[in-house]
């Protein structure tokens, strides 16, 4: 199990929306807006890594609004 960071890039004033959308989804535990590079980053839950790839391809991806996205996954040292 695993647990990602998925770093967003979104199309100008709709950080709040997608923000929003983002939390709603199964499998993420968290999402905020961020200033930066990013707009927003959301966590995701313990999740194995073919469902993280999924949750991110499947239904992050697809939301109106959003340009791209960086996944970084969670690894223990």
């Amino acid at each position: 199990m695993t647990q990602a960071f998925v770093l967003v890039t979104c199309e100008p004033n709709t950080q709040n929306d997608v923000s929003k959308k983002l939390r709603k989804i199964t499998g993420i535990s968290e999402s905020k807006k961020v200033f930066g590079a990013y707009d927003c980053i959301a966590k995701t839950n313990d999740l194995p890594n073919t469902d993280i790839q999924n949750l991110v391809q499947e239904q992050i991806r697809t939301i109106d609004g959003i340009r791209s996205t960086l996944t970084l996954n969670k690894t223990e040292i």
